[in-house]
């Protein structure tokens, strides 16, 4: 998972998924130092790529099968994807300085 790079706290892995939910989930707060991470602009196309390529495939395979089955699967499809991208996203500190000094 990933870890603030100032003190090196982790983000849990629900603290990023409830940010990935939010309107402007930009920032990522480190709870203990207060430090700012922001998505990488790399994450943020990967992601992006991930869940365009996969809706084509999703949509695709569930377009013979009944409406309402094919929206259940769908949604359950994106609830699964949005879990597991928290595996590919990355967060880098806002100002990119060298904590190490700090401590």
């Amino acid at each position: 998972m990933k870890e603030c790079e100032k003190c090196q706290t982790a983000f849990t892995w629900m603290d990023i998924f409830k940010l990935q939910w939010k309107k402007n989930s930009e920032i990522l707060r480190c709870t203990n130092c207060g430090t700012e991470h922001e998505q990488t602009r790399s994450s943020k196309i990967a992601v992006s790529l991930l869940i365009g390529l996969a809706s084509g495939v999703i949509v695709f395979f569930t377009a013979p099968l009944h409406f309402l089955l094919s929206i259940l699967v769908i949604i359950l499809f994106f609830i699964v994807l949005s879990a597991l991208s928290v595996f590919i996203i990355d967060y880098r500190s806002k100002y990119h300085s060298n904590y190490n000094n700090d401590f």
